[in-house]
């Protein structure tokens, strides 16, 4: 009786993105020591991933959506219900989970399971692809599991008949160059070169599981689910940094000094002259107090109490303050929506009230989590459990 793996169900700088315009998608296999053609991705991985450190909002949603799927831990079951198992079946059952928890307890030195697969989700779930590593010993038998960091991933063809895919790591530039196969494929292909090779097994390339969000338009890559959110994010970030920017920098005059009667004395002119030159911007020098008085001499004393000075404020040109957190919050909202998660999901609750709350929290399981967690089962235990001899 084969064991199953499964996870837990939880309970509870602005850039321009283009489509790549070449209708081939193809690199040029002399870049790559003519092992075939990689396909260029439609849009590069490092700027997708990149977005995670321009929007708070983004890289909580996508963690939370990461930890609820795939990080929260896993357990066996048997693939039918266990009080019809016999009692062979039952040993059968415990011995296969045995050895399957001898590579998911420690798949490698430095991560367990759970946060190997939540390194691999984050990566799906910001640039459309997660890439795991399987590494087999001398015995072609599984040792090791590995993340492969998306913005590195590239999916090539091999020169064969049949074009069989082949995955390549890019690093330093282009300089640093590395080869895997799909998992489950038979053929010896070296490392360093692409080409089909003679080599004991530890030293062959080693296999890649791909994880992809469907994109319809895309045989090759997935796609991130927020990418319709892109332009709200940006503008989002664009007026954080013009916000920050205008509070370090402005010198903007918020105020006319509008002397009625009489003239500002020239000691009050020179103090309005340096405020505005050397202390009129930056947030240091927020809030201060200017102290401004007539030029009494020259007006005559019965005319003296007519003499007015008052600051006229000037907003044209000058932002409104809600505008900002308007943008925020909607650009907040829509990348939630897009990504399908709930208030409570990300700790915030705003006015909804406990039931609200708690309806909203079981659709996103129901509709987004759950639906994940099955999908990843699936390809796990298709691949890498079936081929530990669980049956």
């Amino acid at each position: 009786m084969a064991a199953k793996q499964v996870t837990r169900v939880p309970i509870v700088k602005a850039s321009v993105y283009q489509a790549s315009d070449d209708p081939t998608r193809l690199i040029p296999d002399d870049s790559y020591g003519h092992f075939g053609e990689i396909i260029k991705p439609k849009y590069d991985p490092k700027i997708w991933s990149d977005m995670l450190a321009q929007s708070s909002r983004l890289s909580r949603s996508i963690r939370v959506v990461a930890r609820n799927t795939v990080g929260l831990g896993h357990f066996y079951v048997p693939c039918r219900c266990e009080d019809d198992l016999t009692a062979a079946e039952r040993e059968q059952f415990k011995r296969e989970a045995d050895d399957l928890e001898l590579l998911f307890d420690a798949p490698n030195d430095e991560q367990s399971l759970a946060e190997l697969m939540e390194c691999v989700k984050i990566d799906e779930e910001a640039t459309g692809d997660g890439w795991l590593e399987i590494v087999r010993d001398r015995r072609a038998k599984i040792a090791a599991l590995y993340h492969a960091p998306a913005p590195t991933m590239r999916v090539g063809i091999r020169k064969t008949p049949v074009g069989n895919l082949l995955f390549v790591q890019v690093r330093a530039g282009g300089t640093r160059i590395r080869f895997f196969r799909p998992f489950g494929d038979s053929s010896i292909v070296d490392p360093a070169t692409g080409r089909e090779a003679k080599l004991a097994p530890e030293l062959r390339a080693s296999e890649i599981l791909h994880f992809r969000i469907y994109a319809p338009d895309d045989d090759y890559y997935g796609s991130p689910r927020w990418v319709s959110a892109s332009p709200a994010i940006q503008a989002a970030r664009l007026a954080a940094h013009w916000n920050g920017n205008f509070l370090r920098n402005s010198a903007h005059v918020p105020h006319a000094i509008i002397v009625e009667g009489g003239n500002l004395s020239a000691e009050s002119r020179k103090l309005v002259t340096e405020l505005i030159d050397r202390e009129g911007k930056g947030i240091p020098n927020a809030g201060r107090m200017l102290v401004l008085e007539p030029e009494l001499e020259q007006v005559p004393a019965a005319a003296r109490a007519a003499i007015r000075i008052r600051l006229e404020k000037l907003s044209v040109g000058i932002p409104d303050d809600g505008s900002f957190l308007k943008l925020t919050s909607a650009s907040n909202e829509e990348v939630r929506e897009v990504l399908g998660t709930a208030k409570i999901m990300l700790g915030t609750f705003d006015d909804a009230n406990k039931s609200n709350a708690v309806i909203a929290l079981r659709i996103t399981i129901q509709q987004e989590i759950e639906p994940d967690i099955r999908r990843i089962e699936h390809r796990l235990n298709r691949t890498i459990v079936r081929d530990l001899g669980a049956k």
